[in-house]
C-alpha cells in the first residue's frame, strides 16, 4: 500500500508536555494496541519552543521531545503540527510583539526553523498551523496575516529540516480555503512538498466518504501536488440537525448534535463502514500520499465547546473512553493490511456471491473506483465551470484548462457506464 495510514492525537499529555494522567503501563499498552491495528504513523500538536527568550527551550519542549523519543523507538512516524497563532492569546512566554506582525513572523519562522531542526529524528512531516481558513484556529490574525505566517513557517521548517515534508491544510474547502490554497501553491517563499486537507462529509458537511472523489480533483486542480488527509472522521454517535435546526443560526454544539448523517445515521457500526469507504477510496486514490483517522480515542468533553456529552468532539474515536476497541478500530485494523470488505463496498456486485474475494473481484473493484475517480474529477471540472471565484475564471480560461476539458469528455462517458 503505498498511502500511508495514521491516527490523530494518541499522545495525551498535559500543556507541560507530561503523559496526562497515565503510567508507563498505561502508554505502553496504546502503543501495543495501536501496532496491533497497523498504524504506521501519529499526528500530534506540537507546543512552542522557546521560554522567554528566542533559542531558550522551555520545559514544554524538552519534555515533549521526550515523549516524541519514546513512541519513535516504537517504530510510530511522527508529523507535527506547528504552534497555532491562536496559542500566543493562551500563553507563549515570550514578547512576540504584535500577531502577524514583522516580530512577530520572524520569530515564528525561527520557532519553526528550531523544531523541525531539533526534532529532525523523530518528525518526519510538518503541517504549518492547522485549517487556518477557520477564523478561530488563527484568531487574532487575519486571512492576509495567516498566508504569510504559513509561508514564513513552511520556510522555516525546510531551513531547519529540509529533508522533512511540509504543507498546509484547510478545512474543506470553502471560499476561504479556495483562496488561501490558491496564494500558497505556489508562493514567493516556500515550495511545499504536498496539499493537506480535512474532511468529515457527512458530518460537517453534507455528503460522506464519497464525496472525497471530487474533493481530490480539486486539490490536484488548484495544487498539482500529492494530497495527505490530515483529518478525516466520522462519529459514532449523535442525533443530526433537522432543517429548521440548520436554519437557526445556533451551533450544532448548542443543539447537543451533528450537523449532518451519512446513511443510517451516527453508530459505531457505521462509523466503521464509513472508515472502510473512506480508506478504500483514499488508498485507491493514485494522488494521495496518506490518510490520518480523527482520532485515535473519544474524549470526556469535546474540544470546541467543553460539554461532556457533545457528540462532535466526544465520540470520533477508533476506540472509546476506556480504550477498548470499536468496530471502526477492528475496520481500522483490516484497511491498513489491504482486506477490504468487498460485498460491503459494493453490495449490489458482490452481494451474491459466498466464497472469499478473489483476483478477478479484486480488479472489477479496483475498476469499479476508478470510474468513481473519473466521475470525481468531472464533478471537479463542472464545479470550475460554474465558479465565481476569480482564480478558478482564470484557470478555467487557461489552455491546459480548455485541452483538458476536451480529453476529459470520452472519460466522463466511461464513468457513467456502470
Amino acid at each position: 500500500m503505498s498511502c500511508f495510514l495514521g491516527v490523530c492525537h494518541p499522545l495525551r499529555y498535559t500543556t507541560g508536555g507530561d503523559v496526562a494522567g497515565e503510567d508507563d503501563n498505561a502508554v505502553e499498552n496504546r502503543i501495543e494496541q495501536m501496532r496491533r491495528a497497523g498504524v504506521e504513523w501519529v499526528l500530534c500538536d506540537i507546543p512552542f519552543p522557546f521560554d522567554g527568550a528566542v533559542g531558550r527551550a522551555s520545559d514544554a519542549f524538552c519534555n515533549f521531545g521526550a515523549l516524541l523519543q519514546r513512541w519513535h523507538r516504537a517504530g510510530f512516524k511522527v508529523l507535527g503540527v506547528t504552534p497555532y497563532p491562536a496559542g500566543f492569546e493562551e500563553g507563549w512566554s515570550i514578547d512576540a510583539g504584535r500577531p502577524g506582525g514583522a516580530k512577530f513572523l520572524r520569530i515564528y519562522e525561527e520557532a519553526c526553523r528550531f523544531l523541525a531542526a531539533e526534532y529532525a529524528e523523530t518528525v518526519g512531516a510538518w503541517v504549518i498551523g492547522n485549517q487556518l481558513n477557520l477564523e478561530r484556529f488563527r484568531r487574532p490574525m487575519t486571512e492576509d496575516e495567516a498566508v504569510e505566517l504559513m509561508k514564513r513557517g513552511g520556510s522555516g521548517v525546510k531551513r531547519g529540516s529540509p529533508d522533512a515534508l511540509a504543507g498546509i491544510n484547510m478545512f474543506g474547502s470553502d471560499r476561504t480555503a479556495r483562496r488561501m490554497y490558491l496564494r500558497l501553491y505556489p508562493n514567493d517563499a516556500v515550495e511545499f512538498d504536498y496539499v493537506g486537507t480535512n474532511g468529515f462529509f457527512g458530518t460537517y458537511d453534507p455528503g460522506g466518504p464519497d464525496t472525497w472523489h471530487e474533493q481530490l480533483a480539486v486539490l490536484k486542480e488548484m495544487t498539482g501536488k500529492p494530497v495527505i488527509v490530515l483529518e478525516c472522521g466520522y462519529p459514532s454517535r449523535g442525533e443530526p440537525m433537522t432543517d429548521d435546526e440548520r436554519a437557526s443560526g445556533r451551533t450544532h454544539h448548542e443543539y447537543g448534535k451533528l450537523p449532518f448523517m451519512w446513511r443510517e445515521g451516527h453508530s459505531p457500526e457505521e462509523q466503521a463502514a464509513y472508515l472502510e469507504r473512506a480508506f478504500w477510496i483514499l488508498t485507491g486514490s493514485p494522488d494521495v500520499k496518506g490518510a490520518f483517522w480523527f482520532s485515535w480515542s473519544d474524549r470526556p468533553k469535546c474540544w470546541n465547546c467543553g460539554r461532556p456529552g457533545c457528540p462532535a468532539g466526544t465520540a470520533n474515536g477508533l476506540v472509546d473512553l476506556d480504550e477498548k476497541p470499536k468496530p471502526a478500530y477492528h475496520a481500522f485494523g483490516r484497511v491498513a493490511r489491504g482486506k477490504f470488505d468487498l460485498r460491503a463496498l459494493y453490495p449490489e456486485e458482490f452481494a451474491p456471491a459466498r466464497r472469499e474475494a478473489g483476483e478477478e473481484d479484486v480488479a472489477l473493484a479496483r475498476r469499479l473506483l476508478e470510474a468513481e475517480r473519473l466521475r470525481g474529477e468531472v464533478a471537479c471540472l463542472r464545479r470550475i465551470l460554474v465558479s465565481r471565484d476569480a482564480r478558478l475564471e482564470r484557470m478555467r480560461a487557461s489552455l491546459p484548462f480548455r485541452l483538458l476539458r476536451f480529453l476529459m469528455r470520452p472519460l466522463a462517458r466511461l464513468a457513467s457506464r456502470r
